[in-house]
């Protein structure tokens, strides 16, 4: 069923035949499965006389045909349908519609006119050139081999102007039909016994208006119809070079007309999901035909879902677009489990062939992964800022939903700024995924873990939405710790005390300028103010350069006039600095140690009660050296005190028997059984022997004094980290004095790891010590509770400055009554004043021996 469509620009016509086809090398189409039926139909009309036209040209409004074209090598496949019926002047045509199998527009619109004695095609709507040729009989019944007939005789304005004079050319159209024979014929539809066979000749002459010559042209057209079927096949043959040449070749596939189909049976060739394999409750069961699909036939029992216990599901079937892929969807939500789905022999195409039946198993997994495991737990209050973040979700994840790219899906934000958490993200794998801070977690913050809603199990399901951790660290003891200052220096060494006399702590500190030639250890002041603040750094004195390294700084009034001087060791020996009326420092003089000897820790006290101060060092080696000061205010070393210990990590000064004279606790990280050395003062300024306490394994990197326990006597806090033999934990033993001044044996405190100096200061204001723990990045603080035990460690993450750093400094309180905490370049203030009688209880029978002493100083090694 083919109109004719003259190519007039390569003045190559195609043919006159049925709009039911395609132009030769018409447009694309679906490519299509081309092989036999094997159920094709045998329709007989071989021994009786061709006739009823409407039954060669079936035009029901249900009908419809599907046709492969073969031209310029190429190959597509499109359909026609039967589309509406008018009726102009009294006659009553109706449209045949060819389209791609994707539903789009193919060709024109044609209109017919069936008889019981004709076909004839009527001018497709806004076609000029084939309203010129007018309506033309396709062909006439009845019909018996040899008919034949003239079509077309006519001249025509050919509606282009190809020679340029600006007046369309002419076309004389002549075209026969003639009826061939009826015999057999065998298409991809079936096995036809009498097919009518009629031949339409063309004759086209194209006259060129400016010179009158002329072109001949000359088509052949072979179709065959069958009864109750329509068109069949048909071939365009082109005769113009002398030799037949074969434009295009169309063939019928498959067709429905009235009760009669045929064709090629549906198959199945691709099926959603997998068989056999686990997917998520969001998968899409589908099956993809080889054809054009009726959704009616699916929804009738032809596409059917069974559970495992083969009870059907109910849903619905819907067809895409171009009709050739269902997709089966479940009324209620899919559940977990095991399912079949079915295409049955009710599955038919839109031509009525049934589908060769096919069925496939798949198991789904409807259920979403949730977070199992949350510790913290959602609303945490008071996270410890040393807490590591544990989830772990109820079944194994996806891994590239958790890590895609390798960049963690999940995020862990601080609500405030928004920023990032400084924290160590890991996922195992599977199904937990943690988080460690990379230092401690800031005090007073709040955070959200969030785990989106695109992280999915191992089959596709979904998180569906975010799912939210809320937490927030303690508020903490300290307010805004803040830097000492926005650059130290090189290896800088700290101390608090008095330094101008107006009772409030000041903040000195020592470092190397390394930014010239030759080095220079300078040193800076940082005043305490009335408002608890400090004062903007300003230079103690000039820079020195006779000094090698520096390791301590004590504050005391050395010469005795009322103002306090500062005292530094270092690797090469001890040097003082005098202050001035104008409150700055000249160099006094330097105290050289023999030998490889250095002043890693400096103590001012007066040992004999001349008042005046002598100083203590201790360096490398087990002993320390007492220095007295003579009445022209210079220091000799009068004794060499050997402690029994390895090497030394500092000296604690206290009176410990209450016999009104100092005495010394030495520590030690010279031996592997880790010990202490207790030396008790004796009158005129020397020591007794000293009597060891073992700490065991482990070194002991520091040492506190103070009541631990409210009975007046002084106990002994000592800091281990784990020991060299991996038998020990890092922790704080406590030696308890007894009433007879001798120490029980050590008690434990667990601490963080690598305690590395200890003080006793009140920083919850509540009147009882705590201990005040350094280790190597953080402060801690274990607050002493109303029982006398130690509540847990709060920890305040700090910078490294030095794998060297042991100890803390502090001094007298402000004046809102805080002490003034430095550790590793840190301020710490606490929140609360102190309520006790002397903040510094480690030393506070001892303030009143140290004379003009400040009450602190501080060895960092």
């Amino acid at each position: 069923m083919r109109t004719y469509r003259p190519y007039r620009i390569s003045l190559v016509l195609c043919a006159l035949s049925l709009g039911l086809l395609s132009a030769c090398g018409g447009g694309g189409g679906d490519k299509n499965d081309t092989s036999r039926n094997s159920g094709s139909v045998n329709l007989d009309t071989s021994n009786t006389q061709a006739s009823a036209s409407n039954d060669y040209f079936p035009l029901g409004a249900s009908d419809r045909w599907v046709y492969e074209e073969t031209s310029d090598g190429k190959t597509s496949t499109y359909q026609v349908d039967v589309g509406v019926t008018n009726t102009v002047n009294g006659q009553r045509s109706t449209s045949l519609v060819p389209t791609t199998l994707s539903g789009l527009p193919r060709d024109e619109v044609t209109p017919y006119v069936t008889t019981a004695s004709s076909v004839t095609e009527l001018p497709s709507e806004g076609d000029a050139f084939m309203t010129s040729l007018g309506p033309h009989i396709l062909f006439q019944l009845p019909a018996q081999a040899g008919d034949s007939f003239v079509q077309i005789n006519k001249t025509i304005d050919y509606g282009t102007d190809l020679d340029g004079d600006g007046v369309n050319e002419r076309a004389l159209w002549l075209s026969t039909v003639q009826v061939i024979s009826n015999g057999p014929l065998t298409t991809p539809a079936g096995d036809f016994k009498g097919a009518m066979h009629i031949r339409t000749t063309v004759h086209e002459t194209l006259i060129y208006s400016a010179t009158g010559n002329q072109q001949p042209y000359q088509f052949v057209v072979d179709d065959w119809y069958v009864a109750h079927v329509g068109l069949v096949r048909s071939d365009v043959t082109s005769m113009t070079a002398g030799q037949p040449q074969l434009l295009s070749s169309t063939v019928l596939l498959a067709y429905r007309a009235g009760n009669a189909h045929g064709g090629v049976a549906p198959t199945v060739s691709v099926v959603a999901p997998a068989d056999a394999k686990v997917h998520t409750g969001a998968v899409a069961v589908t099956a993809a035909f080889s054809v054009q699909m009726d959704a009616a036939s699916l929804n009738a029992g032809g596409f059917t879902v069974v559970d495992a216990a083969n009870n059907p599901v109910s849903g619905t079937v819907t067809l895409s677009q171009d009709k050739t892929s269902a997709t089966f969807v479940p009324t209620a939500s899919w559940s977990s489990g095991q399912y079949t789905a079915i295409i049955s022999t009710l599955a038919t195409d839109r031509q009525g062939n049934a589908a060769i039946p096919r069925s496939w198993t798949f198991v789904l997994d409807t259920v979403a992964p949730a977070l199992a495991q949350a510790a913290p737990v959602d609303g945490t209050v008071g996270l410890a800022t040393d807490a590591k973040l544990n989830y772990v979700f109820s079944e194994p994840l996806d891994p590239i939903s958790v890590m895609p790219g390798g960049v963690p899906a999940f995020t862990i934000k601080d609500d405030a700024t928004g920023e990032a958490a400084p924290v160590l993200a890991s996922f195992d794998g599977t199904a937990a995924i943690s988080f460690t801070p990379r230092t401690y977690w800031p005090h007073g913050h709040t955070y959200t873990v969030t785990f989106p809603a695109s992280m999915a199990d191992s089959v596709g399901n979904t998180l569906g939405t975010d799912i939210k951790v809320h937490f927030s660290t303690s508020t903490g003891l300290f307010s805004n710790p803040e830097p000492v200052a926005s650059s130290l220096g090189q290896q800088p060494t700290m101390s608090i005390g008095d330094i101008d006399g107006d009772g409030l702590p000041d903040l000195i500190w020592a470092a190397w300028d390394d930014s010239g030639f030759p080095l220079k250890m300078r040193i800076f002041v940082r005043r305490g103010q009335a408002d608890g603040s400090l004062s903007a750094a300003v230079e103690a004195t000039s820079p020195l350069t006779s000094l090698c390294g520096l390791y301590a700084i004590a504050i005391g009034d050395v010469n005795g006039d009322g103002r306090n001087d500062l005292v530094l060791g270092g690797s090469c020996g001890i040097r003082v600095l005098l202050q001035d009326a104008s409150g700055s420092f000249t160099t006094g003089p330097l105290y050289s140690l023999p030998g490889y000897d250095y002043a890693g820790v400096v103590k001012l006290v007066d040992l004999n009660g001349d008042g005046r101060l002598d100083m203590l060092t201790a360096g490398n080696g087990s002993a320390f050296r007492v220095w007295t000061q003579t009445s022209a205010g210079a220091f000799v070393q009068t004794a060499t005190v050997e402690t029994g210990l390895g090497a030394l990590t500092g000296l604690e000064l206290a009176d410990l028997d209450g016999d009104g004279i100092v005495d010394v606790v030495a520590s030690s990280i010279g031996s592997q059984d880790s010990r202490l050395a207790v030396l008790h003062g004796l009158t005129g300024g020397g020591f007794g022997a000293p009597s060891v306490l073992p700490t065991g394994d482990g070194w002991a990197t520091g040492a506190a004094i103070g009541d631990l326990d409210g009975d007046g006597r002084l106990d002994i806090f000592v800091a281990i980290p784990p020991g060299l033999i991996g038998t020990t934990a890092s922790r704080v033993v406590v030696f308890r004095q007894a009433s007879d001044h001798s120490f029980a044996a050590a008690t434990t405190i667990p601490v963080a790891s690598s305690p590395r100096g200890i003080s006793l200061i009140d920083v919850t204001g509540d009147g009882r010590l705590d201990l005040v723990v350094a280790h190597e990045n953080a402060l801690g603080v274990l607050p002493r509770l109303a029982d006398g035990s130690f509540g847990a460690e709060d920890l305040y993450g700090v910078p490294q400055l030095s794998s060297s750093t042991t100890s803390i400094a502090f001094g007298p309180r402000d004046a809102q009554g805080r002490a003034l905490i430095e550790f590793n370049g840190v301020l710490f203030r606490p929140n609360a004043a102190s309520l006790a009688s002397n903040h510094l209880g480690a030393v506070r029978r001892a303030a009143q021996l140290l004379g003009r002493a400040s009450v602190q100083s501080k060895a960092s090694r």
